[in-house]
């Protein structure tokens, strides 16, 4: 909670340890596959785990494409901190 604090009020991080986290409602990603039916190309990512590593350099090979249902690494805006994001469930399209 910490990283997510620090991140969102714009101070420095400091990711001592792994932290896991979940989003149950998932997120919208931008489609970067061009296969969203909405207005604005997102994509739904469903329901994710997201775990964050103090060695940002062991997730920068992963891809950070979401629209295509598989692990990917992202990251706050204007933040470089990386975390990978691991959906379990896809949901339909609304």
């Amino acid at each position: 909670m910490q990283w997510i604090k620090d991140s969102l009020a714009g101070r420095p991080v400091d990711i001592a340890q792994i932290g896991v986290m979940y989003m149950y409602t998932g997120a919208w990603v931008q489609d970067l596959h061009g296969t969203s039916h909405s207005e604005d190309h997102t994509y739904h990512v469903g329901p994710h785990v997201m775990i964050m590593t103090p060695h940002n350099e062991d997730l920068a090979t992963f891809s950070h494409d979401g629209s295509d249902g598989q692990p990917y690494v992202a990251h706050l805006p204007v933040r470089s901190e990386l975390y990978l994001v691991m959906p379990y469930q896809d949901l339909p399209q609304q």
